[in-house]
């Protein structure tokens, strides 16, 4: 359980992120029937919004400021994962995000978990680069996110889409030590 100085520090910067001019369409759940987005709920499997992450603290509910991190994090993964990077809503998402990262940083005891993100960032976009310049090797990597946590990976006739937020950061280094070693 958190204590009241690290619970009292969470509150803030959770309303201080709902306060944001750009964080109004991440402070309530999404309403996909209302807008007509049917795949939704298929492309996002874990919905968060800031709202829902100010209740959990208001009830003191997390257990960790690691937890409330991922909270905060599925929120802005979540925003990357539906919207297109040019939409007013992605710009959003990336300003508040940048105002969030700012915060986390004024705040010691949070900075190691803004950098625990950072490395995940990392290693997904040196992944990224490698299944980009080596022939068949995206194959070969969904390949082994298919085997070792399935429910990441969604196909259709037309597509595989991958869900990398829910990959643990353990496995995406294990991946990018597999892909480097592709010919």
């Amino acid at each position: 359980m958190l204590g009241e100085e690290k619970l009292r520090t969470i509150e803030e910067i959770t309303n201080q992120l709902i306060g944001h001019p750009e964080s109004e369409p991440f402070r309530l759940p999404i309403d996909w029937k209302l807008f007509g987005w049917k795949d939704y709920p298929e492309l996002i499997p874990h919905p968060m919004d800031l709202g829902s992450i100010k209740r959990r603290v208001q009830r003191k509910e997390y257990r960790s400021e690691s937890e409330w991190v991922e909270d905060v994090n599925q929120v802005f993964d979540n925003c990357r994962a539906y919207f297109q990077d040019y939409s007013k809503t992605a710009k959003f998402g990336t300003s508040v995000e940048a105002f969030w990262h700012k915060a986390l940083e004024r705040h010691a005891g949070l900075k190691s978990l803004l950098e625990k993100e950072a490395s995940k960032k990392e290693v997904l976009k040196e992944l990224g680069e490698i299944c980009r310049n080596k022939a068949g090797s995206l194959d070969k990597v969904v390949e082994l996110i298919k085997g070792q946590a399935p429910a990441a990976v969604k196909t259709n006739s037309e597509e595989v889409v991958v869900n990398f937020e829910t990959v643990p950061l353990a496995m995406l280094k294990n991946l990018r030590r597999q892909a480097r070693t592709f010919a």
